[in-house]
């Protein structure tokens, strides 16, 4: 017989609580899980953790990430910061942890500093098998800082960043050949190099992406980059640098780059670069070279030559400032392989020039076509590039003006272009007037007779110059 049960027996029991209201979780963690989210917080951040409790005392010293800047150290009066507060700040904070390895070291630097105690703060964090050093500046200091020796021979560093203003970085290089066999990826703006040997080699392995910016090589007339693994070079030089570095070779030696930039914005030199062409084989390049001026000496010019001749086989080619190789036409390289081309401001005898180079070419981008002295040269039946005939799909030209050597050339584009699918006139800001635009279309659109399955693209747009 069963026997009859309360009501509360099946009453479910009260849940009880997994913790206390304000119970800290956070110290709970594991000690492995508080050092990464310590080392995600500025070192100075960090630092202040120690007065939550005696627990905490000594959590921050598990930081594997150090990122500090002289800004943030400054008396409450707003006077200029305590550099000796900021240097015991470093040492102490270097002392105190208790790992052997760093992951990164982060220094942003605004005031003066004395030489040896930056060299001491960049030597000890890499004597802890430092992975990333970055050193950054965007003020114009009073100083140089020579980096130590162990910059130059480190096992372990795989991000190096010096990035300062006014080549307020000196790097003294007492050796022909430096390996660093773990570096991956390396940014230098505005660094100055003391080279001892006029061949420098720099063997860096595993090195994927290089940027520079105003970089000079002093003493070093060759500098090989020894980088089978490189991937990205970017490289700008701007005027006030680049005279003094014309007679420095930069050498690559890649296997399989995908992009190269090099931007120069002098006139009087141009760094020499030397890479295999092969080594650029279906790879992405842009050329900025300096306007042309009456002062470009000939030196400049087949500098200019050379480095065109050395990404030859590029897929994609973006190219700025060639009115400085308008007289050497025909010595233009063939880009065999070259599907997209885009031009900064080219006369129309240069660009028709470099598309008898071009048999291939799919896509043409014109920011600004210049005029044209020999319009019997677009008639002649003997200068039609393959590429218009065979395999030109897309033409677009920017900051179009409807000049008469624009139509012309732009009718002899849609003649000889026998399988474009699209022309694209982005017209220039002087178009404000809506019956001047208007007539322009008429013009443009009155050229297409011979086209049949070509689309024909009238477009104000407003943008800047992307060069």
């Amino acid at each position: 017989m069963n026997t009859p049960t309360s009501a509360h027996e099946h009453r479910p029991p009260k849940r009880q609580k997994v913790m206390n209201e304000g119970e800290d979780k956070i110290s709970n963690l594991p000690e492995c899980i508080i050092s990464s989210i310590l080392s995600l917080l500025p070192t100075k951040d960090a630092l202040r953790t120690c007065v939550l409790s005696k627990a905490w005392i000594n959590h921050w010293r598990s930081i594997t990430n150090f990122d500090m800047d002289d800004n943030d150290l400054h008396f409450n009066s707003g006077k200029c910061p305590s550099q000796e507060r900021f240097r015991s700040f470093v040492y102490r904070s270097l002392m105190l942890t208790k790992f052997p390895r760093l992951d990164s070291f982060s220094l942003s630097i605004h005031y003066h500093h004395d030489m040896s105690s930056l060299n001491n703060w960049i030597a000890g964090a890499l004597n802890r098998l430092l992975k990333k050093l970055c050193v950054k500046s965007k003020r114009k200091l009073s100083f140089s800082f020579l980096t130590s020796h162990s910059l130059l021979t480190s096992k372990n560093l795989e991000e190096l960043e010096i990035s300062m203003s006014y080549y307020s970085a000196k790097i003294t290089v007492p050796v022909s050949h430096v390996r660093l066999g773990q570096l991956k990826f390396l940014t230098l703006h505005e660094v100055k190099f003391s080279c001892s040997s006029k061949d420098l080699e720099l063997s860096v392995p595993l090195l994927q992406k290089l940027e520079t910016v105003n970089c000079r090589w002093f003493g070093a007339k060759y500098v090989t980059f020894n980088a089978p693994l490189l991937e990205t070079v970017d490289i700008t030089q701007h005027s006030k640098s680049s005279s003094l570095n014309g007679n420095c070779q930069i050498k690559f030696l890649a296997l399989h780059l995908r992009e190269f930039c090099y931007r120069d914005y002098g006139y009087r030199s141009l760094f020499v670069i030397k890479i295999d062409p092969s080594s650029s084989q279906n790879a992405s390049a842009t050329l900025i070279l300096p306007p042309y001026k009456k002062r470009v000496s000939l030196r400049v010019q087949r500098s200019a030559l050379l480095l065109l001749k050395r990404f030859c086989r590029v897929r994609y080619l973006k190219f700025g400032g060639p009115d400085i190789l308008s007289e050497h036409v025909a010595l233009l390289p063939e880009f065999g392989m070259l599907s997209h081309l885009e031009l900064d401001s080219v006369t129309a005898e240069f660009l028709l020039g470099l598309l008898l180079k071009t048999p291939i070419l799919n896509t043409l981008i014109v920011e600004r076509l210049e005029s044209i002295s020999d319009k019997a040269l677009l008639e002649s039946a003997g200068v039609v590039p393959d590429c218009l005939r065979y395999t030109l799909q897309v033409v677009k030209f920017r900051d179009f003006c409807g000049d008469e050597h624009e139509l012309c050339f732009a009718k002899f584009v849609m003649e000889k272009g026998s399988v474009l699918k699209k022309m694209s006139f982005s017209l220039s800001h002087l178009f404000v007037k809506s019956e001047d635009i208007e007539e322009l279309k008429e013009k443009l659109f009155a050229l297409r007779k011979c086209l049949t399955s070509t689309i024909v693209e009238v477009l104000k747009e407003d943008y800047y110059n992307f060069w």
